[in-house]
């Protein structure tokens, strides 16, 4: 499955793709306990991907399942850590992340690492609709999205997904609007003048 979806801006498109999962040992046809989606940024003119991040989905029917296991067996450090700290063993999200909130929380995304491969696409409002329309796409209202990006960039994803720090975690709530991004530059507006008709002529001075 690789939809493209259309993006705002001119010359680039989102695609997702679900991957293949990755057979676990011992389980045979039990249901897979991760769909896993290969987001990437794709330019018009020639096709070509300049950005793409990693995306992960615990799929809680796969409850027979260890999901720290199965997060070590994509190699993904990030899905682990997730998996260990901030979800519990059926890999529903953590009652604190949920709290932080006031969010009813049922989905969980892990956005694990936004890899940019063109300087086209290293541009903050590019990548800033990128997410956006990653999180519309994957959303249904009820989601909690895991960020895997340093601290630095927290600004960033508050200004894209409203994103904050949870603990050790950047967390995103679905049941939030995006804001609008970038941000609409304000500037002071000029001081108001009274208006004042125009002179055509003055009168002659009578000495």
């Amino acid at each position: 499955m690789a939809p493209v979806i259309p993006f705002s801006a001119d010359r680039f498109r989102l695609r997702l793709t679900l991957e293949g999962s990755l057979p676990m040992l011992g389980e045979g046809r039990s249901p897979r306990p991760f769909d896993h989606y290969l987001a990437e940024l794709v330019r018009d003119e020639d096709a070509r991907v300049v950005a793409f991040m990693d995306v992960y989905f615990p799929r809680t029917e796969a409850a027979s399942v260890s999901y720290v296991r199965a997060a070590a067996a994509h190699g993904s450090e990030y899905l682990v850590r997730v998996c260990l700290e901030a979800l519990d063993a059926d890999g529903h999200v953590q009652a604190y992340i949920e709290r932080a909130f006031d969010d009813a929380m049922t989905d969980v995304f892990v956005l694990d690492e936004l890899h940019v491969l063109d300087p086209d696409a290293d541009l903050p409002v590019l990548r800033g609709m990128f997410v956006q329309e990653l999180s519309s796409a994957l959303s249904r209202g009820f989601d909690v999205f895991f960020i895997n990006a340093p601290d630095v960039e927290v600004p960033f994803w508050r200004d894209t997904l409203r994103a904050r720090k949870v603990g050790d975690f950047i967390v995103a709530s679905g049941a939030r609007p995006l804001p609008v991004y970038p941000r609409p530059v304000q500037t002071k507006s000029a001081r108001p003048t009274r208006p004042r008709l125009r002179v055509l002529g003055r009168p002659k001075d009578p000495n």
